[in-house]
């Protein structure tokens, strides 16, 4: 099965920080958390929460908002690496969060957008200087 058991990488950013505090805060700041203990237990509190578990919660939330049938776990995943590329993240980067074995595989699932576009100048720009 490709990827299966593939470790990937990502960033924790400081928004997703804050977050993560208010939930510890709130579920598990008043029991004895010890570090061996996992932030998202599954019903077996030794181990971590299933991903069937994130992702059938995923598909619960998107009817009940009723949301585009097509989101899913994975479109959360192209966002994230489509908005990288968008704010100039290398690739290279996100192949590895990713975690792709070829670049092709990274380059063939993001698309390029309007807004990925508009950062690039015309060689004339670049070779003559603007006329501004």
């Amino acid at each position: 099965m490709p990827g299966h058991n593939t470790n990937r990488y990502t960033i924790l950013s400081d928004t997703a920080l804050f977050v993560l505090r208010e939930y510890f805060r709130k579920y598990l700041s008043s029991a004895s958390c010890r570090p061996e203990d996992w932030l998202f237990p599954g019903q077996n509190k030794k181990e971590h929460i299933h991903v069937k578990t994130i992702k059938n919660t995923l598909i619960k939330l998107r009817n009940r908002l009723q949301l585009d049938q097509n989101i899913s776990a994975h479109t959360l995943r192209h966002c994230f690496a489509t908005h990288a590329l968008e704010d100039g993240i290398d690739p290279v980067f996100i192949q590895q969060m990713l975690g792709h074995k070829h670049l092709q595989t990274t380059l063939c699932y993001l698309h390029m957008t309007s807004k990925s576009l508009m950062g690039i100048k015309s060689p004339l720009d670049t070779c003559y200087g603007s006329t501004k």
